[in-house]
């Protein structure tokens, strides 16, 4: 698939077409996209190896699929089909993380790729990605990337 857009994007640079810049910087953003999917999902893609773990694969693909919305630690351990705490126990030991870290994490890497590839405030993206309160959003993006959203789209040519 990656060979393939970066096949479009070297037809495209060969092409004096006035559309042609147009349509390369659609072939870099899904680049960029198809890096960005592939980091978020590399990092805390399980290796289910048994079983027993399938619940857990379960509550990250639930995540995932809805970390826009206010999840919750209850409402996911039921997606999984365990108790609240049985189901943070398990989720720590198998993902080497806690629930609540895994779920900002995802939301953090997807609010960054939108302060990338969007003009959108960062208020709006905070909101749009699952984050009640923009200054908690703040904060904790900048302890994940080091920088405040604000510098990290400025790096970016935003």
């Amino acid at each position: 698939e990656l060979t393939h857009l970066f096949n479009r994007l070297h037809t495209e640079s060969n092409s004096i077409d006035e559309l042609s810049p147009y349509f390369m910087s659609l072939q870099l953003s899904e680049i960029l996209l198809f890096f960005m999917r592939h980091s978020i999902l590399g990092c805390h893609e399980l290796d289910i190896s048994s079983t027993s773990e399938i619940d857990i694969l379960q509550a990250t693909k639930y995540i995932y699929q809805n970390y826009r919305k206010p999840i919750t630690l209850e409402e996911t351990a039921s997606v999984a089909g365990l108790s609240p705490t049985y189901f943070s126990k398990k989720f720590k030991q198998v993902t080497g993380i806690g629930f609540k870290e895994y779920l900002n994490y995802i939301r953090l890497k997807n609010a960054a790729a939108a302060l990338y590839s969007t003009d959108s405030t960062i208020t709006s993206i905070a909101l749009e990605y699952g984050f009640s309160d923009s200054n908690y959003f703040k904060d904790l993006f900048k302890k994940e990337y080091g920088v405040s959203p604000r510098e990290y789209r400025k790096s970016r040519g935003y």
